[in-house]
């Protein structure tokens, strides 16, 4: 019998933890990209944090492959358009410069004369489409070698800044290979994202709405910017769209680039219902 009740308190307590509830996991906050709303009399603002970059820049290279003979720029100096950046080894290309130079003016001393000699109808047609089609051959490839001649020079599209010079003096390049990142200093991107509602409604190619932008490292000005592109589609996981705004380059802005700053947009220039929601959203 007393086995019996030594039992009691084993099934009390078996029961009493079956009655008890698991614990409950708290989910982790989902990481979202914010944005300041800010009111301003009637109407509201979004501020969306931003990144101030150099404008455009382009990889400069050699259509030819070669021996660089002469590399004129260092990292970091000013360029201005046209200006010689490298030159590739061109004796070779001179040579057949001046070996076609050569043959072409042979074939047009030659047409000359039997043109003289056609005058007088010493010869038939088809003996001078002969010479017109060798001088013309020659010609033709005179203008072949000078324009490969040309090729073993690099000049600079347009004025700017040498971002990245990484080859050096006497390197074998192949055709194609980067010598010079070329970024221009007169224009700057400003690069934001913005919710899926909002890029919907915003006529970013309005040319007459230039948003206003703030950078950081100058606190006490503000500057106006214009739709430059956006990206293909919206980043998945924040569900917001890529945008770029371009805008003059300030004369004190700083050398480097990736400056962060701000990017306002005013609800007031949106459809009423796109800005409703826009406003409702950031609460």
């Amino acid at each position: 019998m007393n086995r019996y009740f030594s039992l009691i308190p084993v099934v009390i307590l078996i029961t009493t933890a079956c009655d008890q509830k698991a614990p409950q996991v708290t989910p982790l906050p989902r990481m979202v990209k914010a944005a300041e709303v800010a009111a301003v009399g009637d109407s509201q603002q979004r501020i969306f944090p931003a990144r101030i970059e150099s404008g455009d820049s382009t990889e400069l290279s050699f259509k030819r492959g070669g021996q660089v003979e002469s590399l004129d720029v260092r990292q970091g100096t000013n360029i201005t358009q046209g200006q010689v950046l490298a030159r590739l080894n061109a004796r070779e290309a001179q040579q057949r410069v001046n070996e076609r130079q050569t043959a072409a003016t042979l074939a047009q001393r030659q047409f000359d004369r039997f043109q003289t000699l056609a005058g007088r109808q010493a010869i038939s047609k088809a003996e001078m489409d002969v010479q017109r089609a060798s001088r013309d051959s020659a010609n033709a490839a005179l203008k072949i070698a000078r324009e490969e001649l040309g090729q073993m020079t690099l000049n600079a599209p347009f004025s700017g800044v040498a971002a990245s010079v990484p080859v050096r003096n006497h390197q074998v390049v192949a055709a194609g290979q980067t010598v010079v990142t070329l970024t221009r200093t007169d224009l700057l991107d400003v690069v934001f994202s913005i919710p899926e509602n909002l890029f919907s409604a915003f006529d970013i190619r309005n040319a007459q709405y230039r948003p206003i932008v703030r950078i950081n490292s100058l606190p006490d000005r503000q500057f106006t910017a214009q739709y430059k592109e956006h990206s293909g589609s919206s980043d998945n996981s924040s569900l917001t769209w890529q945008v770029i705004l371009t805008m003059p380059r300030p004369a004190d802005f700083p050398t480097v680039g990736g400056v962060s700053g701000t990017v306002t947009i005013n609800l007031a220039n949106l459809p009423a219902n796109a800005g409703r929601e826009a406003a409702g959203g950031a609460g």
